[in-house]
């Protein structure tokens, strides 16, 4: 849940969020099923929300917006002084500044990243002054606000301006003289650096550790287990092992990670003895999602072997494998 200025003039931090679940029913009628006759606004509803940006407009782009410091506020406090802080509010996204005690000429320099269209790219920026209760919690008491047109401040060359603060209704319903400014900088967001021109591609290092209580039926030692690694196109095979049940491996394989894969197949195959990777027969397979690795991280798991008919069916045994993406 998100903090909308239509909803409630008073700035509050927001918590909590909701499930909703959606379905759509096909309707031969479906003009006729939709009421036209009295408008949603005349029915008391809720403001529309914004609308939906569609494939026609241009697309998004995303700025740097620096609240840099203010000056010259009004004093809300004894003694003279505010506790300011700034809320940034573009469309649905919402943002604030730290608290700065007893000042009425904050410096923040504090630095957020905004999603701009053509049709949304002007920003409200509130100031309010903190008030900590002692009994009844904090609140905020509105210090002033401006709206800041991003596209024309980006094509300005300059980037940064000093903004008046102005009383503005939506936020205090009682009206008062309002002082001050505050400085705000735009800036596009910079491209990511290109990577060093020698740097080598990332790798998908897996240690195939070992198995255990493997079992092909009633043949228990009479063949020799070996796993079968895959990684998109490429395939790799480990060592045979004399143990059928519960084979010990610990052997490394790399597999270079050059498109996007999501998905290390690992399936354990027992070869008949003396046959060299001939006359095999299969104990299982698992398929070990690579997508939620982090890079420079070790991931170490077991792995129940499942049924290569069946995905949801669970056969004899389990596979140790290690897993880590590194340059």
């Amino acid at each position: 849940l998100e903090y909308h200025a239509q909803y409630q003039k008073a700035f509050e931090v927001i918590t909590g969020k909701v499930f909703l679940k959606i379905s759509f029913q096909a309707s031969s009628n479906l003009n006729a099923s939709v009421p036209n006759s009295v408008p949603m606004k005349e029915q008391g509803a809720r403001p529309a929300l914004p609308s939906v940006i569609t494939a026609g407009e241009s697309k998004s782009k995303k700025v740097l917006v620096t609240v840099v410091r203010a000056e010259k506020l009004l004093a809300k406090d004894r003694g003279g002084t505010s506790d300011p802080f700034t809320v940034l509010i573009l469309g649905r996204q919402i943002k604030k500044t730290s608290i700065i005690d007893k000042t009425l000429n904050p410096e923040w320099n504090e630095t957020f990243e905004f999603e701009i269209t053509p049709s949304e790219s002007n920003l409200n920026v509130v100031l309010y002054d903190y008030d900590k209760g002692i009994l009844y919690g904090s609140s905020q008491e509105y210090l002033g606000s401006v709206t800041v047109p991003i596209l024309n401040l980006l094509g300005s060359g300059n980037g940064e301006e000093w903004f008046d603060l102005q009383f503005d209704g939506q936020y205090q319903k009682h009206e008062e003289t309002i002082t001050g400014r505050v400085l705000i900088r735009v800036a596009d967001v910079p491209p990511p650096p290109p990577p060093p021109p020698d740097a080598p591609p990332p790798m998908l290092l897996v240690t195939l550790v070992k198995a255990e209580a493997l079992q092909i039926g009633g043949a228990k030692s009479s063949v020799s287990p070996y796993a079968e690694l895959m990684f998109g196109s490429q395939s790799k095979n480990s060592s045979l092992q004399d143990d059928s049940t519960n084979p010990v491996w610990n052997e490394e394989f790399r597999f270079n990670v050059t498109e996007s894969l999501s998905m290390l197949e690992v399936v354990l195959h027992g070869c008949e003895l003396g046959s060299n990777y001939g006359n095999t027969v299969l104990y299982g397979s698992v398929e070990i999602p690579t997508t939620d690795l982090t890079f420079g991280k070790a991931y170490e798991s077991w792995h129940s072997l499942k049924s290569k008919d069946s995905a949801k069916k669970t056969v004899a045994g389990r596979v140790l494998v290690k897993m880590i993406i590194h340059q």
